[in-house]
Order: structure tokens, then C-alpha cells, then sequence
């Protein structure tokens, strides 16, 4: 990692004492678990938008699978039922 540079970030309360405690209970510090917290947000996020480009790619070019909403929302409403769906077939 290069040069740290801060960045200042507005908490509320709430946040801030969860923070406190959480670098108390780690023996690690705020900054170092804000610096983390926000790379994995970063990651997460980066990962996401990267999947809706390539799906908004593919539907736009006709090569996009899909499940319909109705198949969809029948497999999910059996999870936790004794007669568990199969995941949908995307076509």
C-alpha cells in the first residue's frame, strides 16, 4: 500500500462508539478498522457494478440468459418448505 492519506468522515454516535469499542476489543485502531472497513465496501461495490456492466453488456448484445420473476419467486418461496424447488433454469 502507498502513502496513507486521511480522510476525514463524519460518524454518528453510534458508529463512532461501535468503532471505539471494536478497536478496543481488537487492540487494533479506529483508523486501521475504518481503512479496512471501507476497502472491503469498495471491493464489494466495485464487484457489483462490474457484474451490472457485463449483464447490461449482454442484454444489450442478445446474449443475456434469464429466469422469468414468476420461476424465480416459486423457487425462493419454497426455501425452508418440505418441498424445496430446484433453482430455475435460465434460458
Amino acid at each position: 500500500m502507498g502513502t496513507a492519506i486521511a480522510v476525514t468522515v463524519p460518524l454518528d454516535q453510534e458508529t463512532k462508539t461501535r468503532l471505539a469499542n471494536m478497536a478496543e476489543n481488537t487492540r487494533r485502531s479506529e483508523e486501521d478498522l475504518a481503512s479496512e472497513a471501507l476497502r472491503h465496501f469498495l471491493d464489494i461495490q466495485e464487484s457489483q457494478y462490474k457484474a451490472i456492466d457485463v449483464a447490461m453488456q449482454e442484454s444489450l448484445a442478445g446474449t443475456a440468459t434469464h429466469a422469468s420473476h414468476e420461476d424465480v419467486m416459486a423457487w425462493v418461496s419454497s426455501w425452508g418448505t418440505d418441498r424445496k424447488l430446484d433453482p430455475p433454469q435460465c434460458s
